[in-house]
């Protein structure tokens, strides 16, 4: 049914902006992956360092592509820079964890502005933000760095399937039966 990902994408957006319009709906993002859940590393590169020639080579990090609301439905800080805005192309945010080992003894704020390419991608992307870490993996240890890129810049042949997105939701004290209300909608949508 979504064999596109400007059809995927129209999807995922209405179903954001209609659960946000529910009454008990604080905060809704979607993305490809969630702390304790799914998350993958994936290699980057950062301007300025040797690039391997094989990309399997280059270091790796958590990479998740992340609705612009992702950090305030999780209640993740950010601690510089801004959060991604609507509809933001090339912007990075990187956790505070990958900020410190990138960029050691040059405190996380010095992320800001530097620049990092994934493989496939034929342009730079930069840094506009640094927020908490979380643990994605386990909660004995801190796991590698994060990388969230907008999740409308998920190619379908690259970094997973645009269809593959998961939906986060903030909800307010009085949120009595909202999930059945919350499938209403995506079925809703689906049908449409």
């Amino acid at each position: 049914k979504y064999s596109s990902p400007d059809l995927a994408n129209s999807f995922f957006q209405q179903t954001i902006e209609r659960v946000r319009a529910l009454p008990e709906v604080e905060a809704v993002s979607i993305s490809t992956g969630f702390p304790m859940g799914r998350s993958g590393e994936a290699p980057f590169w950062i301007e300025g360092q040797p690039q391997p020639d094989n990309s399997a080579l280059w270091p790796k990090a958590y990479i998740l592509a992340v609705s612009d609301d992702y950090h305030r439905a999780l209640q993740i800080p950010l601690l510089a820079g801004r959060y991604f805005r609507p509809h933001e192309t090339n912007g990075l945010l990187v956790d505070r964890i990958f900020a410190e080992e990138q960029f050691p003894g040059k405190g996380f704020v010095s992320a800001l502005g530097q620049r990092i390419k994934l493989p496939g991608d034929d342009s730079w992307r930069e840094i506009v933000g640094v927020v908490g870490s979380v643990r994605h993996d386990r909660l004995d240890r801190n796991g590698p760095g994060v990388l969230y890129l907008p999740w409308t810049e998920i190619k379908p042949a690259g970094r997973g399937r645009v269809t593959d997105m998961c939906h986060l939701v903030k909800a307010g004290e009085a949120a009595t039966d909202l999930s059945a209300k919350i499938v209403a909608v995506v079925r809703r949508l689906d049908t449409e």
